[in-house]
């Protein structure tokens, strides 16, 4: 088997992230002012902001929210540990229903690209998939897109869901501590891409050196 992906398998991840990124582009600002009008009616009510912060995020997948800025506000209304528990689970909803989906979608998948893209895409995965996995929660659109292929290529649920688990707990506490530490969302949206991608490259060099050993 070889190490690189076929390219037809390669188009159909980047249509998926394609679409990700269109439906952002067009839903995002609505998406995220209707987000700010549900938590100001909450009225500070705690549970309600909760409930709404969870269902936005863990509807991330499907729809273009802004998940980096709703994670913060996790921390910003509901400060560091209830803000934790809200983003991580929220966000590990999100991406099991992902990787349902692409489980779901796997057949139809390998008909567009074929039986032997498909087994190429799936040794791939088994070598290097987990670890670009979690490289790639922190990532915008890649995220979403990384979870569905996980499913797509059939990855072991067990492996996906500890990659994801790890990269989700990571990725919210570090969004959560930045919400936590602003007083106010406007001007933190840099800050927040910034430390995520510091994570992301983290990951990725903690993924080469253990290959290297």
């Amino acid at each position: 088997m070889k190490n690189s992906i076929p390219w037809r398998t390669i188009a159909l991840f980047l249509a998926v992230s394609f679409i990700v990124l269109i439906s952002f582009a067009v839903w995002g600002d609505a998406i995220d002012a209707w987000t700010k009008a549900a938590v100001e009616k909450t009225g500070g009510n705690r549970l309600l902001v909760a409930a709404v912060l969870f269902l936005v995020l863990a509807s991330d997948i499907f729809l273009p929210v802004p998940s980096s800025l709703a994670s913060a506000s996790c921390g910003l209304f509901l400060g560091p540990w209830v803000g934790f528990a809200v983003s991580f689970a929220a966000m590990s909803a999100s991406a099991a229903m992902g990787y349902a989906f692409g489980r779901f979608a796997s057949a139809r998948a390998e008909r567009l690209v074929g039986a032997s893209d498909m087994a190429a895409l799936r040794d791939f995965q088994r070598r290097f998939g987990p670890w670009l996995l979690l490289a790639m929660r922190p990532v915008p659109i890649l995220a979403e897109a990384s979870a569905v292929f996980a499913g797509i290529g059939r990855m072991p649920a067990g492996a996906a869901a500890l990659q994801l688990a790890l990269g989700n707990a990571v990725v919210s506490m570090l969004y959560v501590f930045v919400g936590d530490q602003l007083s106010e969302m406007e001007g933190a949206t840099w800050w927040v891409f910034l430390a995520a991608m510091a994570v992301a490259a983290i990951f990725v060099a903690i993924r080469s050196a253990l290959s290297r050993r």
